[in-house]
């Protein structure tokens, strides 16, 4: 084993890749890689964890290469990783900058794990393994190798037996009920203990009725069948306009006495309580966390953490990181990096995509999300007009989303459609800011055209979406940039100081029901167009939001 000084990716210009099942199955002529996504048990916490499988199929025809696995988390485990010894017992590595490759890599019989203080990252095989952690944040694991000359290590020949082999991962992400200091012993939690015992010791078959071919021998197949016919109902679903259910996503950080009257509304209206409320924290803001603790009784409620932070990490990238201003000429006004401009649109980023690719373990569908940030309230009807809007625009393919604000939090008051006294009708509108509800089709867009969205020199999320929906975007890649808004206001912002002031108004009031059904497609607008506000243009921050923004997983060789 004297591999070369660096790794590189599989070159797949020079052979077809197909992809099915929205990615979920990957292939080329040498290799197939399946994604199934599991549940977790109930026992330990919704939302605590995601567990997803990986299903490696190789074959590897070329001398002289080896293939491995990188999965990528954001994770900075500062060189150090875990292997298990026999499924009970841990190692712990140091990776060695004055070391070669071979000297870094470690037997793996079921377990390898990276870990910060906001989550850990755990690999599990249900056979032995070569592992590594050749970068922070990486976690490395050998699938096939094909080698002309002998290894010197008493086999005598080399090895060009390959056939088509089968690798099968399970992948936890947790971000709680786990113990990071690095001063005590490496410990898996309770669930990874759980899904280690499934993947290893598989229930096993030794009767049943009918076709023999259903029993055991076919088990994770048909569990990949199983997933497949999933997906294809659920997509089924999306096209004939079934909106089933539409979970809640409050974007907080630390104005508490704000998110307080926002819940407070939200409690008073027809917000179905069993249906996720998505709390998603910009850092562990202690008495924010305690009164979210205190919803869960009342709520349905996944809390989910941006492990970058600007709050949690001050120091560190995306926040105040000087060093990244060296040499940095600016953004297009020529202002250095500041966490002020790059850390709500880094969140906003994180956020959106984690909870598009949640698995929501409620018995309805979920096509469509609703997002809302912690100084808005929320009208008593606000559910059944979501509900509606989506029924109205999703199959529309003209419709960026639904709204519910025609005034844009108070800033087009000029330029919003006329409405007359006692309306309850939906109205056209162009997209800018506040609440919305949008598709996974809608999402994917964004996804598709995330390379301009990262490159915008705009530190405003919402405005980065403003300018997708522009001519200046070419056509492929643009978005719609028409919305649905009720004629009644449905959320009012409740703040004093613009969008993100630190006290509460006293002008504000909940807004009134709505109940319309039908849209006025009279007003005409166009897309807008402005300057971009700047504070976004670092490479490092356009770098992460691609990241971020990119697939998870990636196949290197």
């Amino acid at each position: 084993f004297f591999p070369g000084d660096q790794v590189k990716y599989l070159d797949h210009r020079k052979e077809k890749v197909t992809i099915q099942q929205n990615g979920f199955i990957v292939s080329t002529s040498k290799w197939e890689r399946t994604i199934i996504q599991k549940k977790v048990p109930n026992e330990f916490g919704t939302g605590s964890a995601t567990v997803l499988d990986f299903i490696f199929k190789t074959k590897l025809e070329i001398d002289n290469e080896e293939w491995f696995v990188r999965f990528n988390a954001p994770i900075s485990n500062k060189g150090v990783f875990h292997t298990d010894l026999n499924g009970a017992n841990f190692d712990t590595h140091h990776f060695r900058s004055d070391l070669p490759i071979q000297s870094q890599v470690f037997p793996m019989p079921t377990l390898a794990s990276i870990e910060d203080s906001n989550q850990r990252l755990t690999v599990l095989s249900e056979h032995a393994q070569g592992t590594a952690s050749l970068k922070d944040g990486t976690i490395d694991v050998w699938l096939d190798r094909r080698l002309l000359r002998d290894d010197e290590r008493g086999l005598g020949q080399g090895v060009r037996d390959n056939v088509l082999t089968k690798t099968r991962f399970r992948l936890l992400l947790e971000t709680e009920n786990y113990d990071s200091d690095p001063s005590t012993e490496f410990e898996i939690t309770q669930l990874c203990k759980a899904m280690w015992d499934e993947l290893n010791h598989p229930l096993e078959i030794f009767g049943g009725i009918g076709n023999p071919t259903s029993l055991m021998g076919g088990l994770i197949e048909t569990t990949e069948k199983m997933l497949h016919l999933d997906n294809n109902e659920k997509n089924k679903g999306s096209s004939e306009g079934n909106t089933n259910a539409v979970p809640f996503v409050f974007m907080v950080h630390d104005r508490v006495d704000y998110f307080k009257v926002a819940i407070e509304s939200l409690r008073n209206s027809d917000f179905p309580k069993k249906l996720p409320l998505i709390i998603s924290h910009d850092g562990h803001v202690p008495e924010m966390m305690e009164y979210v603790k205190s919803l869960k009784s009342e709520f349905n409620v996944i809390q989910i953490f941006h492990p970058h932070a600007c709050y949690d990490h001050p120091h560190e990238f995306p926040a105040d990181a000087p060093e990244l201003n060296e040499g940095y000429e600016g953004d297009i006004y020529h202002n250095k990096r500041s966490p002020w401009a790059t850390c709500a649109k880094h969140h906003w980023i994180w956020m959106t995509k984690t909870v598009f690719d949640m698995d929501f373990d409620i018995e309805d569908s979920v096509e469509s999300i609703f997002f809302i940030e912690e100084d808005y309230v929320v009208s008593p009807t606000i559910y059944s007009t979501i509900m509606q809007g989506l029924s109205l625009a999703v199959n529309d393919s003209k419709y960026f989303g639904i709204i519910f604000d025609r005034t844009n939090s108070g800033t087009d008051k000029a330029k919003v459609p006329h409405v007359r006294a006692g309306e309850q009708d939906w109205h056209e509108m162009y997209f800018k800011t506040g609440p919305f509800a949008i598709g996974r089709k809608t999402w994917q867009k964004v996804i598709n055209a995330r390379d301009v969205f990262c490159e915008r020199d705009e530190y405003n999320w919402d405005w980065t979406l403003v300018y997708l929906m522009s001519q200046e975007v070419k056509e492929d890649l643009r978005l719609p940039y028409l919305v649905l808004v009720p004629s009644v206001i449905q959320v009012t912002h409740i703040g004093t100081e613009g969008m993100h002031g630190s006290k509460i108004g006293n002008s504000w009031s909940i807004p009134k029901p709505f109940h319309g059904t039908d849209v006025i497609h009279s007003v005409s607008f166009s897309p807008t167009t402005f300057k971009a506000n700047g504070g976004f243009h670092h490479p490092k921050d356009i770098e992460h939001c691609k990241s971020i923004l990119a697939p998870k997983w990636q196949l290197f060789a």
